[in-house]
């Protein structure tokens, strides 16, 4: 297997480099405005990159929008990392932002009807101990 990123032509390619230093990566989290770190992001660690997007998705004071989409930018760059290897599958940053956000809201969507729907059979079941 080749050892450069496919996608910037970087040789020696890492988790850390595909998710954080790669520029198509660096673009992703920059449109999707997500804070880097004061220093940048650690070019060794991908350890300590993911512990402070992990702190950023605990900051309040970060859009909510933003913090819900960090989850999802990670498995994207990674699951279009293994499309361009895997199926040739070009991609573009600017792309990639409108599948984050529209996966971003389908999960959340889908956490809140899940909620719902426990809540409707928690009241059912109350009702029928009810009876």
């Amino acid at each position: 297997m080749d050892p450069c990123c496919q996608a910037c032509g970087f040789e020696g390619e890492s988790i850390n480099h595909i998710l954080f230093s790669c520029s198509i990566a660096r673009q992703v989290w920059a449109l999707a405005n997500v804070p880097h770190p004061e220093d940048g992001y650690d070019n060794m660690s991908h350890f300590s990159n993911i512990h402070y997007l992990l702190m950023l998705m605990k900051n309040r004071d970060l859009n909510e929008n933003v913090r819900n989409m960090i989850p999802w930018i990670v498995w994207y760059l990674w699951k279009t990392r293994n499309g361009l290897i895997f199926e040739g599958k070009v991609f573009v940053a600017m792309d990639l932002i409108s599948k984050i956000a529209e996966e971003a809201d389908f999960w959340l969507l889908a956490q809140k009807h899940e909620k719902e729907m426990e809540e409707e059979e928690r009241k059912m079941m109350v009702n029928k101990e009810q009876r």
